[in-house]
């Protein structure tokens, strides 16, 4: 990070950037197809993490195409807005889904203490969805609504 407006490209830092971001998303598609395809308990539900997994696929590399072509989408002011509205619905959903699992954690651990194994604790798969889509949503909505030219800037 720099604190002065000096945009010096480094392009030995642009091909680690490249290939650490490759890395990262070939590494999340992994962990989504390992939530998705391996259901072996059906006590454990892994819809939080498979969402966490699937929001932080979408966000990273939008996040960093904008980035990279900042200077295609800057003249319409209209994509800028609806890029950075999809950028702020994607990591607020992470953020949701990590709070929905760090609940559904908790719930599991106090379960630990009562010897109930045919209980499974946590959250129905609709109602986590709605929680973890549905409230990040509604905050980009009004965000939206109340202030519209929040959204994208000439920076």
């Amino acid at each position: 990070m720099t604190v002065d407006q000096t945009l010096e490209s480094n392009s030995v830092m642009d091909v680690l950037n490249i290939i650490f971001m490759l890395i990262g998303l070939v590494f999340l598609t992994l962990a989504v197809m390992t939530f998705a395809l391996c259901r072996r308990n059906p006590r454990v539900s892994n819809v939080a993490r498979l969402n966490l997994c699937v929001c932080l696929l979408l966000a990273q590399p939008l996040f960093l195409l904008t980035q990279s072509f900042l200077h295609l989408i800057r003249p319409h002011e209209v994509l800028c807005k609806v890029l950075a509205g999809i950028l702020h619905f994607l990591f607020l959903c992470c953020f949701m889904w990590m709070s929905i699992e760090a609940v559904l954690l908790f719930l599991s651990v106090r379960k630990l203490k009562q010897v109930k194994p045919n209980d499974r604790a946590g959250l129905h798969w609709k109602l986590s969805l709605l929680i973890g889509y549905g409230i990040p949503l509604v905050i980009v909505g009004v965000s939206a609504s109340v202030r519209p030219d929040g959204y994208g800037s000439p920076k």
